[in-house]
């Protein structure tokens, strides 16, 4: 089973490395075409570029050949700079010539610097190289065409140090490059093409290029030049072409057996249990957990998850601690004795965790090898400070983790707390709150204020209890509504009453309530003669009584009761003749 896994990675690899090349003319590796951002030099040699730009790390300086226009000189120029001085070259063999006039030279330049800075900004790796050497040769498909495949390419970077002044040149020390697409292409047509390794001497170079002359000697037209042109050429997609090549990888070494791989192709071997985040406080300890920064319990869960282990994918929008949860599991694996590889596209991204760590205390524990910050001699020397750091004497902080566990105990108390049903009407104080917020809300978005009801002793209400409340309630609000239009005393405010006028109010309450049971027994008899529900609301009351004038009449006895069921579909009503 595990082989027929693994041949079928093998496979889907292949089928990986087929797709990240780009095979078609449209290539820049492929076919070299200068441009606006594109520089040829003329003065020089493969060899002498080798020999200064690499092996001897000097800086090389661009010169322009061509004379400005008599149109050109007059007025003032951004581009304008101090003629250059070459006296302090030897022989001119750290110039770059360039068949350019200065403002075209300085503009090119320009140009070329910013856009190579943004894409090492942006997307995290150099994409400005020197093309030593070319192969001149034809595709099948366009027979008549000649295109230019760069052979040799040096990583490089740009550099001014003020305005007006030339921009020089210098190898970054990043590995040269062979041209990986025309050995992919001439490998379609059964021709080997050799591999340039980095030599300690000048002549190398000039080897290599006859070598790849040898290789294609007798191919139609096809021939190697000297030409060196700078220019911009993407290699992100050739790094990992090569990874995924079987041949590159150590003997002993079958990724396609390895486990993060194996979860790709089958989700089901990574299918471990996530940690819960209600299990933070029952399962974690303070002595044990190494955060520096703050965390939530989505983000300590994650990193619990990570620590155990298991293979996992973050997401969440910019702001949401995606940084900071980095931050506390770096610390909490390094507390493990553990290293970590951080990579990242953009180079923005590994500042903000970079300088994080160093705000609490880690920055020494960290070795940057970012595209331009990888240069041998800075490598060898953080590799140094890293591997020397001394431990220093452990700080007491039993009482610190004590107090902590005191504050967790009282947050947890509290929780438990506020959502602990209680008395009879079995809800926590947490959900009366919430009640009480969406009724102030309620009545706040009417710019009302809310009513005050007070229950005496509310600890006794059940929940049967609380919806007769509730109902009664809604049907006195009914009755307000119903009386306050029309009572002609709804807007009268007595401020004050004589003993004999509240007597006499009480009396008129009195009769009113006696005579309001008489009707509602008289009112029931007559619904229940006549078949008519009963009404439960004013509103209801109101609409019956159009009924009973119907019935009422002189000619009921000639109403079909569908008649009335028609007339007060309310009602609900039977009435039969």
């Amino acid at each position: 089973m595990l082989n027929n896994s693994s041949d079928k990675i093998k496979k889907e690899f292949e089928n990986l490395r087929n797709e990240l090349l780009d095979l078609t003319l449209r290539n820049q590796l492929l076919n070299f075409k200068t441009r606006a951002r594109t520089i040829t030099i003329s003065n020089q040699s493969p060899i002498n570029i080798y020999q200064t730009l690499v092996l001897q790390n000097n800086k090389m300086y661009f010169v322009a050949n061509k004379k400005e226009k008599k149109e050109e000189k007059s007025g003032f120029s951004i581009w304008d700079h101090a003629p250059f001085d070459l006296s302090r070259f030897t022989d001119g063999d750290k110039t770059l010539s360039t068949d350019l006039t200065p403002n075209e030279l300085q503009k090119r330049l320009f140009y070329i610097n910013n856009q190579a800075k943004t894409m090492l900004q942006e997307q995290g790796y150099n994409i400005l190289y020197l093309a030593v050497g070319f192969l001149e040769w034809r595709d099948n498909t366009k027979p008549k065409q000649v295109n230019h495949a760069p052979l040799v390419l040096i990583p490089v970077a740009m550099e001014r140090k003020k305005v007006g002044k030339s921009f020089n040149l210098e190898w970054t020390g990043e590995d040269i490059q062979t041209n990986i697409s025309i050995k992919a292409k001439l490998k379609e047509n059964g021709i080997e093409f050799p591999d340039f390794e980095f030599k300690k001497y000048g002549e190398a170079i000039d080897h290599y290029l006859r070598e790849v002359r040898d290789s294609v000697r007798g191919i139609g037209e096809w021939k190697v030049n000297t030409n060196i042109a700078l220019g911009f050429f993407s290699f992100t997609k050739f790094v990992m072409y090569n990874d995924l090549n079987p041949e590159a990888w150590e003997n002993n070494v079958d990724l396609t057996k390895n486990e993060l791989i194996q979860a790709i192709f089958n989700p089901s071997v990574n299918d471990k249990k996530a940690f819960k985040e209600e299990d933070i406080d029952s399962q974690l300890e303070y002595s044990k957990m190494y955060q520096v920064l703050d965390a939530d319990s989505s983000q300590i869960a994650a990193i619990q998850d990570v620590k155990a282990g298991r293979n996992l994918v973050v997401e969440g929008p910019p702001g949401t601690g995606k940084s900071q949860t980095i931050v506390n599991l770096i610390a909490e694996l390094l507390a493990e004795g553990k290293s970590v590889l951080f990579v990242s596209e953009k180079m923005a991204a590994l500042d903000v965790v970079k300088d994080r760590l160093t705000g609490v205390g880690l920055g020494k524990f960290i070795l940057e090898l970012h595209s331009h910050k990888t240069r041998r001699k800075k490598f060898l020397k953080d590799l140094e400070k890293a591997t020397t750091v001394r431990s220093q004497e452990p700080i007491n902080i039993d009482q610190t983790i004590r107090k902590l566990e005191t504050l967790r105990q009282q947050l947890d108390d509290y929780a438990e707390i506020i959502h602990k049903p209680l008395y009879g009407v079995q809800l926590s104080a947490f959900q009366l709150y919430g009640l009480k917020e969406a009724a102030d809300e309620h009545f706040s978005r009417s710019d009302r204020i809310i009513p005050l009801v007070r229950f005496d002793h509310p600890e006794t209400l059940t929940l049967k209890d609380l919806d007769d409340i509730t109902i009664s309630l809604e049907n006195l609000a009914e009755l307000y509504q119903t009386i306050s239009k029309e009572n002609p005393w709804s807007k009268c405010a007595p401020k004050s009453l004589l003993p004999a006028d509240l007597r006499e109010i009480e009396q008129l309450i009195n009769d009113t309530l006696h005579a309001l049971d008489d009707f509602l027994v008289e009112r029931g008899r007559v619904y229940d003669i006549y078949g008519i529900k009963k009404p439960e609301t004013l509103n209801e009351f109101e609409k019956s009584l159009s009924a009973f004038d119907i019935i009422s009449s002189k000619n009921s006895e000639l109403i079909d009761g569908d008649i009335l069921k028609t007339f007060i579909p309310e009602m609900g009503g039977n009435y039969e003749n």
